[in-house]
């Protein structure tokens, strides 16, 4: 580090003990304060002036680092997305006919089930016994679950599946919270609208559930 940054770092360390030690209490002690004030911007100045060139060098270098990476990165990045899509759609296509299958699979076993039960039923009737065959018709057929692997491609590849909302009616939103079938913080004030309001009307901002905030700053 240069000798500059050293010397305005030991100049800003002393600030905050000098600035506990101030009270405003009367003219004298603001008169004071104000000129201390002067002291920090001086110094502030200062470690600007020591500072900003090797931010600022740094900050090209970063820049010119990050062009490079993003010129050499960029027909990989074109590659990708034009390959992932497709892999996906392929992934897609598998699952759908593994869960097909499934389905076929388990409505077959259904199917033998439901045979099975009238079968037996049948039995129960030729054997004279009515009551228990309208009991064993009467019988929720058992429901198979076929649950099929799925496909192991041994590629490397992992598949992410991520959900996210889109606000398709803000209107029907904001009347589901009112109404309390959606909680409130399922939507966030437009904070940049209504600082801009607040900016406008000041103290005659009149919006419910919103106030007007003023807040000075010594500059």
């Amino acid at each position: 580090m240069e000798t500059s940054t050293i010397e305005v770092e030991q100049k800003a360390l002393t600030m905050p003990e000098k600035a506990n030690r101030l009270q405003v209490v009367d003219q004298l002690t603001f008169k004071a304060a104000c000129e201390f004030r002067e002291a920090i911007k001086a110094i502030q100045k200062e470690i600007d002036e020591a500072f900003d060139p090797i931010i600022s060098k740094a900050h090209q270098a970063h820049k010119e680092a990050c062009a490079q990476k993003k010129k050499a990165e960029g027909p990989i990045l074109e590659a990708k997305k034009v390959i992932e899509p497709k892999i996906s759609q392929y992934l897609d296509e598998q699952e759908r006919i593994r869960k097909q299958e499934e389905f076929r699979l388990a409505e077959i076993a259904r199917k033998a089930e439901e045979e099975a039960k009238l079968s037996e039923a049948a039995a129960y009737e030729a054997a004279g016994d009515k009551d228990t065959a309208d009991e064993i018709i009467n019988e929720p057929v058992k429901q198979t679950v076929v649950v099929l692997p799925k496909a192991n491609l041994n590629t490397g590849i992992n598949m992410r599946e991520t959900w996210s909302a889109e606000v398709v009616n803000l209107m029907e939103l904001a009347r589901a919270i009112v109404s309390q079938k959606v909680p409130v913080n399922a939507i966030d004030a437009n904070m940049t609208y209504l600082n801009g309001m607040a900016r406008i009307q000041k103290s005659g901002m009149n919006v419910p559930g919103v106030k007007a905030i003023s807040k000075k700053t010594i500059y």
